[in-house]
């Protein structure tokens, strides 16, 4: 599980940076063979974690052929207004899924629009 101290540590850029919405991206890999328990938790908690108007998915990396047999799947969080807010959503909706202690080498990176970009995608809306 991603720490909170390294979730924190990643929000200070963006919250010196910019007050604008961002975006979550949070990797780890899994054995296949864990995919039928992990889906229907990581779907669940997603689907909460949306009421609170993130937009969130999963995906899994193409090219499966892991010389480990392990896959990527990579959790997406877009439009996040508040990062520090959503990071303690995130990890209390990991402990209410059962997903803590299951999903234990998690990587966390955040991400911004490039200056000017949020605004010209507001006016293609």
């Amino acid at each position: 599980m991603i720490s909170d101290f390294a979730l924190l540590q990643s929000l200070q850029t963006i919250e010196e940076s910019q007050p604008m919405s961002c975006e979550l991206y949070v990797y780890y890999k899994i054995c296949p063979e864990q995919a039928p328990l992990l889906l229907p938790r990581l779907r669940q908690m997603q689907a909460g974690l949306s009421a609170h108007g993130v937009q969130a998915s999963l995906l899994c990396r193409q090219d499966e052929a892991q010389q480990d047999g392990l896959h990527t799947w990579m959790e997406v969080y877009r439009q996040v207004s508040d990062a520090r807010m959503f990071t303690r959503q995130l990890q209390q909706a990991l402990c209410d899924c059962g997903l803590d202690q299951v999903l234990t080498a998690r990587h966390a990176e955040w991400f911004v629009p490039v200056a000017g970009e949020e605004r010209q995608s507001r006016r293609r809306e």
